[in-house]
């Protein structure tokens, strides 16, 4: 009887191949391509380890992963010495931002006691200036400088130019990750789904539409918000 590594190893070129497509086109290589997938192992290696309430160190996630252990020691170095929490930094501004219904536009640095963007960040976190996190939110497109002291919130606004070509890639990968995660959940955890997660094309959504989409999901993330008490 074929066990589910041998069935998942026949069946992993179909959804790799076009990955390694794709990357070959953009002009990845295969060293980069492996340093990537290296460092999924390692982070992958620990999650499946503390799944099983085992200890995570050096020697285990080398004994999970096949990697060597002094590779496995150098990369958990260097990701301890990083700030994990850098990375929520961006959306608890925005969550806060939302929640506080404030305006669309507010001022970056104001001189009356209306909340700006400066005392808003700085409500959240003082590990980074209002400008690194400024500067984040606008590489992400989730926030615009209208000019030198005015911040506008794009985020639900149909308007954000989605054709950005870093913004598509976030997206495609963000979808890719979540729609593994639940096939892989639905077949891990029973082994004769009765039904696999499908992604699902939606055609013929018109701008009212989208501005509706658009305007709930703003209402809903605010009811949210408030409740998080953030």
């Amino acid at each position: 009887m074929r066990s589910m590594k041998e069935d998942f190893l026949q069946n992993s070129p179909k959804f790799l191949s076009p990955l390694i497509g794709m990357a070959l086109e953009i002009g990845v290589n295969y060293q980069e391509f492996n340093h990537l997938i290296k460092q999924s192992f390692v982070t992958e290696a620990e999650r499946v380890i503390k799944k099983q309430n085992k200890k995570v160190t050096d020697a285990s996630v080398s004994a999970a992963s096949g990697l060597s252990r002094s590779y496995v020691k150098a990369l958990r170095a260097q990701k301890k010495s990083q700030q994990e929490q850098w990375v929520s930094l961006p959306s608890r501004v925005l969550s806060a931002w939302v929640a506080k219904e404030l305006d669309d536009v507010i001022e970056y640095t104001s001189k009356t006691d209306k909340t700006d963007f400066v005392s808003l960040s700085k409500s959240i976190t003082t590990e980074k200036s209002p400008k690194t996190i400024l500067n984040e939110l606008m590489r992400l497109g989730q926030v615009e400088l209208i000019d030198d002291n005015q911040v506008r919130l794009t985020l639900f606004n149909n308007t954000t130019k989605h054709n950005n070509q870093k913004i598509q890639l976030s997206d495609f990968a963000d979808n890719l990750a979540w729609h593994t995660l639940a096939g892989s959940h639905l077949l891990m955890d029973n082994p004769k789904p009765a039904l696999l997660e499908q992604a699902v094309k939606v055609d013929g959504v018109f701008e009212n539409s989208a501005q509706d989409l658009s305007r709930l999901g703003k209402e809903y993330w605010q009811e949210i918000s408030k409740k998080k008490k953030l």
